[in-house]
């Protein structure tokens, strides 16, 4: 030990001190809920993220059954007059892709159709539940101010997928797009050499016709 110098000593300390921190941050984010964990996880979510935050539900509680996508549609003014409707396309599975591209720094574009995926999966449970339980003469006004709480949500999306479409459709004038929020069932393990996989999406949320957010596609 005589042999190490000052500088390598001063480096292990380093080390140990930051290895520390991750530790204990670690243990903070992923403990149960408590009044502790309230007062101190705000100084552990800033060791965790966005670096080493990490999506769990592949082990707990149970591993997903379905895959989601998110389906972009968009309308393009032909030069001609009038507008063509391009066919579907998923977006979801490409931006989830995006970190095979670099495997030692992956991009977290992913994380931003998962949010998206949360976001409206919460706006829909709402949504059914002013159609369920709701009268009939009070749901457009709860339907208006359900859509005022996630306008800001509903412009993200808007803006995202208008890019989106810019890039599948570079040059084109693309006047208003669309999202669909759907989902496929995964095929269980038991049945991948059956030949008979499930193709058809289950559609759970249609946003309707958005106007084309201009400027999305500049660099």
């Amino acid at each position: 030990m005589s042999g190490i110098t000052p500088l390598v000593r001063l480096l292990g300390v380093l080390v140990l001190a930051a290895a520390t921190v991750y530790v204990a941050a670690c243990a903070v984010y992923n403990m149960p809920n408590s009044p502790v964990k309230v007062r101190i996880k705000p100084a552990a979510t800033h060791v965790i993220r966005p670096w080493f935050e990490q999506d769990w539900q592949l082990f707990a509680p149970t591993p997903s059954t379905d895959n989601a996508h998110i389906y972009v549609t968009a309308r393009i003014r032909k030069p001609g007059g009038g507008n063509a409707t391009t066919r579907p396309f998923d977006i979801q599975g490409p931006i989830e892709d995006l970190p095979k591209n670099n495997r030692v720094l992956p991009t977290k574009q992913p994380g931003i159709t998962l949010a998206f995926q949360e976001t409206f999966a919460t706006y829909r449970s709402q949504l059914q539940t002013i159609d369920s339980a709701a009268a009939a003469s009070a749901r457009p006004q709860l339907h208006a101010y359900l859509n005022r709480r996630f306008a800001a949500d509903f412009d993200k999306l808007r803006r995202l997928i208008s890019q989106q479409a810019a890039a599948r459709f570079p040059g084109r004038d693309i006047v208003s797009v669309r999202a669909e929020f759907s989902q496929t069932p995964i095929t269980p393990f038991s049945a991948r050499g059956s030949g008979h996989f499930p193709v058809k999406a289950k559609n759970l949320l249609d946003t309707q016709w958005m106007p084309y957010a201009q400027g999305v596609a500049q660099p």
